[in-house]
């Protein structure tokens, strides 16, 4: 964590056009700079990501970038989002830096179609082959393990992880975010391949709307 402070700020600063020159116990940099300064000005919008812990929130407050909740589904990044934001503004404060609530993005799994029952059957594409990745190789329990491709889908959607269902469900769970984080600006829908090229761009189409 102290190490990707350290390179944060470097990079921060050689993007604002800087010379920098920094000793750290793992990098030195003499006079350093960009060879290409970035087009948009003073630089692009940097995102740090977080999931449980508060490193990354601590990061972001410090340097006022904006701020990735890559879990705010799961239990514990659901839990912990009040909290990410209090310290985000702990340290803008403390730094002297602005946060900006319509820049923190929340992440989720969702997929909807006009009625439950065709959500739950355009799933069955692709969500056990995904639940079993997260289990067996990125080794994160998202889901109970069971055979039953209906109980998979109750359990994921009684957790709070994902939404398999309407446009309902998904308005829903994106208030539910809402209060549970005190207002963020933008709700991420992870890519998943739970259903099909087309019943995935339908449930596009229906968030959009």
């Amino acid at each position: 964590r102290d190490m990707m402070e350290e390179s944060l700020e470097a990079i921060l600063q050689l993007l604002a056009g800087e010379t920098v020159s920094m000793q750290t116990e793992w990098f030195t940099l003499v006079k350093a700079r960009l060879q290409l300064l970035p087009y948009q000005r003073p630089l692009p919008e940097i995102g740090v990501a977080a999931q449980v812990s508060p490193s990354g929130p601590r990061l972001a407050g410090r340097f006022g970038c904006s701020l990735l909740s890559l879990g705010a589904t799961t239990e514990g990044g659901f839990d912990v989002l009040g909290s990410h934001w209090q310290v985000m503004e702990e340290r803008a404060e403390e730094f002297g830096t602005i946060v900006d609530r319509n820049k923190w993005r929340l992440v989720g799994p969702m997929h909807i179609a006009d009625t439950k029952e065709q959500a739950i059957a355009d799933v069955a594409f692709g969500l056990e082959e995904w639940v079993d990745y997260f289990q067996r190789v990125a080794a994160l329990p998202i889901a109970p393990n069971t055979d039953n491709f209906s109980s998979l889908v109750d359990a994921l959607n009684a957790s709070g992880i994902a939404v398999i269902g309407t446009p309902d469900d998904a308005i829903a769970q994106i208030e539910r975010l809402q209060a549970q984080s005190g207002g963020f600006g933008t709700y991420l829908c992870m890519g998943h391949e739970w259903a099909d090229t087309a019943a995935t761009r339908h449930s596009y189409e229906l968030l959009a709307r």
